[in-house]
């Protein structure tokens, strides 16, 4: 079996954000059901890395002009040029199957010579989530909602294969499309939380006077605009600290103000998370746009973290009922519910049910069959 896997993330240089993670399951997902030596990997992107074996980079300059001149052209940032030589590395190698990892590869789906499978795994629906940022962050992004809106729509009328991360983008495919997902595959983490690193949270299990709080993501505009907002607007009426990690967060200083920036430590990008889970009391994920499923969310459920977040960071995930999620979208109920946790006589940096939850629906092993059977059946 020869499979080709396409993707805009280079993950083999990065995984320090969601969807470079999301795409790292996917690609070891398949390298475990059909081993590594039989699945061609190609990134399109804009840092200019050296092929190796199974391995081909196609660039594309990373510059605004560029890209919205691509856009204006109804293409999502590959060239005719790029696109002509993707076309050609993939018909010379004949795949019998091609794993589209994202919806926006239209330009080329429909130039190929005829692939036996082929399947699309939606991170989003895009076009859905483009549009939400010309009307909440930036006008100047229905260029780029135009050539995703095209770019999805060959996508999804040229292949008959689509994987989706949640019901909710399910539903969007067939709302927007006319088209029904096959198979729901959500945010799973490889279960790395074991032995002596969980056995440290357990010793230390009551959190201190003060609620030293966590934060875990890239500089992207939902996650500093919601950052933001909380630091603002709740964190000064809390008795807590709040630390941030992740790839970028050092510009965020810039964008905090006051005496609210006295209860913020960011540290930005950073080698390991572990330790920072660790410490942790709870974690909190004051997200309020987006599409697709939040991945790090499923990193906190892994260490049995105590979660305040919006119904946004946990679409997707099934938390009903658990206790120590709690759902939080406005000033109000974060203020609130972070108030009453601390009061509570009952409250832990690990919680068992919060891990077995992870450990039956989001540890990425417990997708191997399932997935495989879905891959085996398909058109």
């Amino acid at each position: 079996m020869k499979i080709l896997f396409i993707t805009r993330f280079d993950f083999l240089h990065d995984k320090k954000d969601g969807g470079l993670l999301g795409t790292y399951r996917n690609y070891t997902l398949l390298e475990q059901i059909y081993g590594k030596e039989n699945i061609r990997l190609c990134i399109v992107s804009p840092n200019k890395n050296q092929d190796h074996e199974n391995v081909k980079y196609f660039f594309y300059p990373a510059n605004i002009a560029y890209r919205y001149l691509m856009y204006l052209c109804l293409k999502d940032r590959i060239s005719k040029k790029a696109e002509k030589e993707i076309i050609e590395y993939i018909n010379q190698y004949t795949p019998d199957l091609i794993f589209y990892d994202g919806s926006t590869f239209g330009q080329i789906v429909n130039k190929l010579n005829p692939i036996r499978k082929q399947v699309v795994y939606f991170h989003n629906i895009e076009r859905h989530y483009t549009w939400e940022q010309v009307k909440k962050y930036n006008f100047l992004c229905i260029f780029r909602y135009f050539a995703t809106r095209y770019n999805e729509n060959k996508m999804v009328n040229n292949t008959e294969n689509r994987i989706c991360v949640n019901e909710r983008d399910a539903a969007l495919l067939e709302k927007l499309y006319h088209k029904k997902c096959n198979f729901i595959l959500p945010a799973t983490f490889t279960d790395t939380c074991c032995g002596r690193r969980l056995d440290e949270i357990k010793k230390d299990n009551a959190p201190d006077e003060k609620l030293n709080l966590l934060f875990v993501g890239s500089y992207f505009v939902h996650n500093y605009k919601g950052l933001v907002w909380f630091i603002d607007e709740v964190l000064p009426n809390t008795n807590a600290m709040l630390t941030i990690v992740g790839k970028g967060m050092e510009k965020l200083q810039k964008k905090i103000h006051g005496t609210a920036s006295e209860k913020v430590i960011i540290r930005g990008t950073v080698e390991s998370l572990v330790e920072y889970y660790l410490a942790a009391d709870a974690v909190v994920m004051p997200i309020f746009m987006g599409g697709g499923i939040k991945v790090k969310t499923a990193e906190a459920l892994m260490y049995g973290k105590t979660i305040f977040a919006s119904t946004e960071a946990l679409q997707g995930y099934d938390v009903q009922g658990l206790n120590h999620i709690y759902v939080c979208d406005t000033r109000e109920q974060y203020i609130e519910q972070i108030q009453r946790y601390m009061e509570e006589r009952h409250k832990f940096k690990y919680n068992k049910d919060i891990r077995d939850l992870f450990l039956r629906k989001y540890c990425t092993e417990n997708y191997l069959k399932s997935f495989k059977g879905y891959l085996d059946t398909m058109n």
